[in-house]
């Protein structure tokens, strides 16, 4: 077996984001920008930079166990990833020195992503499914755009960590 690697979770604050993409929340206390009987907004909260049409999904994620082998990216597009219904743990990575088309192990980090709070991911960062952080199934939205036309940029799909690495994440 390769090396294993733990990551603690960390807050979701900008300077510890920003290899990786930027944070999306509503501060607590903050007045939204409109609101009538029953429902309030904010926004902007954030924005992706690519152009539009975007692509809208939802993942729902049961409990299991905290322990990342392989991981994703779009290199041609960013991605928001953001908390709808409980406290989500999302995992990032750049990529590996010297093996570019592989997540890098030593450089992973972990976020809390609390309801309405969120990241957009920046091209080329690797990212697994995302993990609840309680015993409960959590759900959880992506924001993306359809990929470009023409030559597929993105070939790799879900790629191992090299050498047989693991990312144990801990709360």
């Amino acid at each position: 077996m390769g090396k294993e690697w733990v990551v603690r979770v960390r807050p979701l604050t900008d300077p510890e984001v920003e290899p990786f993409g930027r944070a999306v929340r509503r501060e607590s206390g903050t007045p939204p920008n409109q609101s009538d009987a029953g429902w309030a907004c904010w926004f902007p909260l954030g924005e992706l930079r690519d152009s539009a049409p975007l692509e809208i999904g939802l993942v729902k994620t049961d409990p299991r166990p905290r322990l990342i082998v392989e991981m994703e990216r779009h290199q041609d597009r960013e991605e928001w990833v953001f908390a709808i219904d409980g406290p989500l743990i999302q995992t990032v990575s750049l990529s590996r020195p010297g093996d570019p088309r592989r997540p890098d192990l030593d450089q992973a980090q972990a976020f809390l992503l609390n309801p309405g709070e969120g990241i957009v991911l920046e091209r080329g960062t690797w990212h697994a499914p995302g993990l609840p952080s309680t015993d409960h199934e959590t759900l959880y939205g992506f924001v993306l755009n359809k990929p470009a036309r023409g030559p597929v940029v993105e070939t790799e799909g879900w790629v191992p960590f090299g050498g047989g690495g693991r990312l144990r994440v801990e709360l």
